[in-house]
């Protein structure tokens, strides 16, 4: 493919694609602030920059499919995500420190080896990452305050950055004191006993026992998407004392 060509493709995804998410424009940052460095260290090496752009050109039929919105005809072979691993980790090999430090903590937050597999839309969804929403009585703003005593109804939903509903097997719930210490949890997704969490209409649904829990502050912490990079919301929650 020419490069023109090859540009053309290149900038579509930029713009039309990454452009549009929160995470999108972070990763277009995170590249034009460590691109002077990184061309820097390719024009230094014939055999890196050759590399490079061969990378370029293994995924250009895959990008040109994400950006013509048939992401999902296109899928991340085990040998594409090897030759961006190698890549990589020549890269990192140059001894800039600064370099090697982002590579490790963007791997850490995106395993690449997790997408082999997946089709581009499947990708996206991924690098893009979970959206935890509260639903009443739990409120997205504000603390809860309830009873000592009283069972909590939580529930909420986890979506993907186009709003839908993701089953998340990493989930996990726990309750904190005011000290920090675990007090109920952590709680993981499954139908075996009511006192686990469970899904019901597109909702995570957890009914928090306060019985043994003294009247006082305390947080509701909910970890999801542990395979990239792990998200976590928190809420407060006051519990009164009995009348």
């Amino acid at each position: 493919m020419k490069a023109l060509d090859t540009a053309k493709i290149l900038y579509r995804v930029r713009d039309e694609v990454m452009n549009r998410t929160p995470e999108g424009q972070r990763l277009i940052s995170l590249y034009y602030t460590y691109a002077p460095k990184i061309a820097e260290r390719m024009f230094a090496d014939e055999a890196l920059y050759k590399q490079g752009f061969d990378l370029v050109d293994l995924f250009i039929p895959n990008l040109s499919a994400l950006a013509n919105d048939k992401g999902d005809t296109a899928t991340i072979t085990e040998d594409q995500v090897k030759e961006v691993q190698a890549f990589l980790d020549d890269l990192a090999a140059g001894g800039n420190t600064e370099i090697q430090d982002v590579i490790q903590s963007e791997s850490k937050r995106h395993p690449l080896e997790t997408m082999i597999g997946m089709s581009m839309d499947q990708a996206w969804r991924y690098v893009n990452g979970y959206r935890l929403k509260w639903l009443p009585p739990i409120s997205d703003e504000d603390s809860y305050t309830g009873q000592q005593g009283r069972v909590i109804p939580m529930k909420f939903t986890v979506t993907d950055f186009e709003g839908n509903f993701v089953v998340d097997e990493t989930l996990t719930l726990q309750v904190l004191d005011s000290n920090g210490r675990v007090v109920i949890g952590p709680v993981q997704v499954s139908d075996n006993t009511n006192n686990d969490l469970k899904i019901q209409g597109n909702q995570y649904h957890y009914n928090l026992q306060t019985k043994d829990l003294p009247a006082g502050s305390y947080i509701l912490q909910v970890a999801y998407n542990s395979s990239n990079g792990a998200q976590s919301e928190t809420r407060s929650i006051i519990l009164t004392r009995r009348k």
